[in-house]
């Protein structure tokens, strides 16, 4: 899932926590396993885009499947991280404000110029992000209309700077009509040599906030798809309100491709692990029983006292929370959230656990409490380098503990993959 930062602190951090916490117990009482959450945030101009765009993802990974999905990101291979505005817009016609067609041919002396300016990086971002060469037609690049007191305000701005800037530094007077004291920036012209600012569904409302670099016009729907990712052949509706709100509401492409290269690497290594039973970390708990005395010394120490473990017991317990709560993420053992939870809906099947080792627990990361200056611990010594990533990450601790409980896991992952692939077949022969 993807949303907006705010999603975190909205009502007080409740629909951040319900997210989470639904999705853990989703299908529960039907038997179903839910899934394994955790939230991270990703910054999508080191994914290729050309924007400032931070927003948080919520990835879940089925309840009854080992391995712990990595919180980082990588662009995809077409990708070029940190990219600017300029490279991705600056090589399409020149317009007034209110002039373009929705479908005309390309300038291709501007785009040979713009590819001799800025080099390889604009030929692989043209060719490679934005599939020119699929593209017979340059669709969308339509500027709206603007009234002379809005350009001539445009016109007062240097590349890069707002309204609220200009009257600092420079004195400047716009003739804009609101509150100038309130809308201090209601004007912005964007730099080519910077990513621009967040591209928003509330461009279909107005674009004072994206003044083209260049040229004295907000940007038209073509534009604003480009610094989202979008391909050229990609079309958008003619009318312009529909077509910036489509744009301004997406995931841009860049994103959804490295969520997506992201999630094939992973359901590759379940597949790698699910072929090997042989568990690269030791010493691992031979049951539940010896996972919860190894968990047991470490209960109720206060931070000092836990850094003073030596490094081979807090493995330990370590592993053996993992072996018992397979459902757990250590991504989501810093936010925890304020809500405790009393009656444990997860599915556990845990015998030989006294019960503060399942409640009360944190509804939004589900770790139980007892449990939460552990992992506080641990993420201090993976931070600091004492654990390693597998050591931090521990997914054959996980997977130990969850073919303990249910032998017949790997041939369950096994056969759920061949089975997949002998339909796939059937379907390509049909």
């Amino acid at each position: 899932m993807e949303n907006v930062l705010g999603l975190r602190s909205a009502a007080g951090g409740e629909y951040f926590t319900r997210v989470q916490y639904e999705a853990r117990t989703l299908g529960h009482s039907a038997g179903r396993p839910g899934y394994r959450v955790h939230g991270q945030v990703e910054d999508a101009w080191d994914l290729g885009v050309p924007q400032k765009r931070r927003r948080q993802l919520i990835v879940g990974v089925r309840g009854d499947l080992p391995g712990y999905f990595l919180p980082e990101l990588h662009p995809a291979p077409r990708a070029i991280p940190k990219i600017n505005l300029g490279t991705a817009i600056c090589d399409l016609p020149i317009l007034r404000a209110g002039g373009g067609e929705n479908e005309r041919d390309y300038n291709r002396t501007r785009r040979a110029e713009h590819i001799r300016q800025f080099g390889d990086t604009a030929r692989n971002f043209l060719f490679r992000v934005l599939e020119i060469g699929h593209a017979e037609k340059l669709t969308n690049h339509v500027a709206r209309p603007h009234n002379d007191r809005d350009l001539r305000d445009f016109a007062l701005l240097k590349e890069g700077e707002n309204s609220a800037i200009a009257m600092r530094d420079r004195g400047i007077e716009f003739e804009f009509p609101y509150d100038k004291s309130s809308f201090k920036d209601r004007y912005t012209r964007q730099s080519r040599r910077k990513p621009c600012s967040t591209i928003m569904a509330h461009l279909s409302k107005d674009g004072l906030m994206f003044i083209h670099p260049t040229q004295n016009r907000s940007f038209t729907p073509r534009e604003a798809a480009r610094i989202q990712s979008f391909p050229d052949w990609f079309h958008f509706p003619s009318a312009r309100t529909h077509a910036f709100r489509l744009i301004g509401n997406a995931v841009p492409p860049l994103v959804g491709e490295a969520v997506g290269t992201s999630v094939k690497s992973f359901l590759e290594r379940i597949d790698m692990k699910s072929k090997a039973i042989k568990f690269g970390l030791a010493p691992l708990p031979r049951d539940e029983k010896e996972a919860v005395n190894w968990i047991l010394p470490l209960l109720d120490l206060g931070d000092r006292a836990l850094r003073g473990i030596p490094k081979e017991e807090f493995k330990r317990a370590w592993y053996s929370i993992a072996f018992l709560h397979a459902g757990l993420h250590p991504d989501s053992a810093l936010e925890h959230g304020n809500r405790i939870g009393r009656k444990m809906r997860e599915l556990v099947s845990l015998g030989h656990l006294e019960p503060r080792l399942l409640k009360p627990y944190y509804k939004q990361s589900g770790w139980p409490v007892v449990l939460a200056p552990i992992a506080k611990e641990a993420w201090r010594r993976y931070e600091s380098g004492v654990l390693k990533e597998d050591e931090f990450y521990c997914s054959d601790a996980q997977m130990a503990g969850m073919c303990y409980r249910c032998p017949d896991l790997i041939e369950k992952v096994c056969g759920a993959r061949n089975r997949l692939g002998r339909e796939r077949r059937t379907q390509i022969t049909a």
